[in-house]
C-alpha cells in the first residue's frame, strides 16, 4: 500500500493536520487510510489522475461502490475508521453532499452487552482497596507499592469514571492538565476532548505529583509526562536520559506498564480478569444512565457513530426489565 501515490489535496489535507498539531500516530494512520481510498480511485480511472473537482463529482453510489470493495478486504472497524477519515477529508476539501459517507456504513456488527462487559461496583472496590493496601505484596516490592499508591489510584479512577485507556492516559502531559480549572485534555484519536476532572479525582493527581522527587518531578504546563515510570529496584522515578541531555525530563509511563500493573493488582484484589475496555464501557454506561445528552457523551468519549449508543441504552432497557 506504501507505493499508492496520494493526490496532492490529499497532502495537503496531511500537512494542515500537522500545521494543527494533531498527533503524529493519528497523522500517519489517516495518511494510511487515505492510500486505501487512492487505490479504489486509482482502479475506478485505471490509474490516471485525478482533479479536486473529480473528487466533487462522486455520487451516493460511487461511495456505495466504494463501501462495497471495503467489505471484500476489510472488517467492520476499519471500514468504519476509513470511511471516518474520509468524511473529514471531504469536509476539508467542502464537498458539498446530502449525504455523509459514514451514513452509507453500516455500523459494526455487535452482540448485546451483558453484565459481564462492565466492571461492578464491587470489582471496583475490591480493585482500589488492592492498589490503596500494600498487604500482601511482596517484601521487596512493599516500598515502591506504597510511594507508587497515589500515581496507581489516579490512573484507576481515569479508567473507572473517565473511560480513558491505557494508551491515552500514557499520552498524557502535564500540559494537558489544568488543576485552576479542573479540566484534563484528552486525545481521542486526534480529537482533542476537554474533560471536567471531579474535585476528588484533581486532587488525587496533585497528590500524586507531590510524591515525586521535586528534581525528577515533571513542571507544569510542559510536554513532561504526567504519569512517570518507576524503576522497582531502584526505587526511584525514572529520568528519560534520550532527552535529558541538557535538563532533566521524567520518563513517560509506557501504555504496557499501565496494562500490567492493572493486571497484577487484579490478581491481588482476587476479581475475574476485566480490562480497560471493561472500565470504559462502565463509565459510558454511567453516562447515559445520568441522561447525558447523547453528543456530550460521544464528545468525552470520543465515538464516532450515534447507533453505538443504543446498545448501551438497550443494556439498561433490559436491566429495567429484570
Amino acid at each position: 500500500m506504501r507505493n499508492v501515490e496520494l493526490s496532492d489535496f490529499m497532502i495537503n489535507y496531511l500537512d494542515n493536520m500537522v500545521k494543527s498539531d494533531k498527533k503524529e500516530s493519528y497523522v500517519k494512520r489517516s495518511r494510511s487510510d487515505l492510500r486505501v481510498f487512492k487505490k479504489w480511485i486509482d482502479g475506478v480511472t485505471d490509474g490516471k489522475p485525478i482533479s479536486l473537482e473529480w473528487i466533487h463529482q462522486l455520487h451516493r453510489e460511487n461511495y456505495m461502490e466504494f463501501i462495497s470493495w471495503l467489505d471484500k478486504k476489510y472488517s467492520d472497524a476499519s471500514k468504519n475508521r476509513i470511511c471516518t477519515v474520509i468524511a473529514k477529508l471531504l469536509e476539508y476539501l467542502e464537498v458539498k453532499n446530502d449525504f455523509s459517507i459514514k451514513e452509507l456504513v453500516d455500523t459494526p456488527k455487535s452482540f448485546p452487552f451483558k453484565k459481564t462487559d462492565f466492571v461492578s461496583d464491587q470489582e471496583y472496590k475490591s480493585l482500589l482497596k488492592s492498589f490503596k493496601s500494600s498487604q500482601d505484596v511482596p517484601d521487596l516490592y512493599k516500598t515502591a507499592h506504597k510511594e507508587l499508591s497515589n500515581r496507581n489510584v489516579s490512573i484507576l479512577y481515569l479508567m473507572r469514571f473517565y473511560g480513558l485507556t491505557p494508551a491515552q492516559i500514557s499520552r498524557i502531559s502535564m500540559d494537558d492538565i489544568h488543576f485552576t480549572q479542573n479540566e484534563l485534555r484528552v486525545d481521542n484519536s486526534g480529537h482533542i476532548t476537554k474533560l471536567k476532572l471531579l474535585l476528588k479525582h484533581k486532587r488525587q493527581i496533585y497528590t500524586y505529583l507531590q510524591d515525586i522527587p521535586e528534581d525528577r518531578r515533571p513542571h507544569f504546563q510542559t510536554d513532561a509526562p504526567l504519569f512517570v515510570a518507576y524503576h522497582n529496584t531502584s526505587m526511584s522515578f525514572q529520568i528519560d536520559n534520550k532527552k535529558s541531555k541538557d535538563k532533566v525530563v521524567p520518563q513517560r509511563l509506557a501504555e504496557r506498564s499501565i496494562m500490567k500493573l492493572l493486571q497484577v493488582e487484579i490478581g491481588r484484589a482476587g476479581i475475574r480478569r476485566v480490562s480497560s475496555t471493561h472500565f470504559r464501557n462502565r463509565a459510558i454506561l454511567d453516562a447515559i444512565e445520568a441522561e447525558v445528552d447523547d453528543k456530550k457523551v460521544m464528545e468525552v468519549f470520543g465515538i464516532t457513530y450515534p447507533n453505538y449508543l443504543n446498545r448501551f441504552k438497550q443494556f439498561l432497557t433490559n436491566e429495567d426489565k429484570c
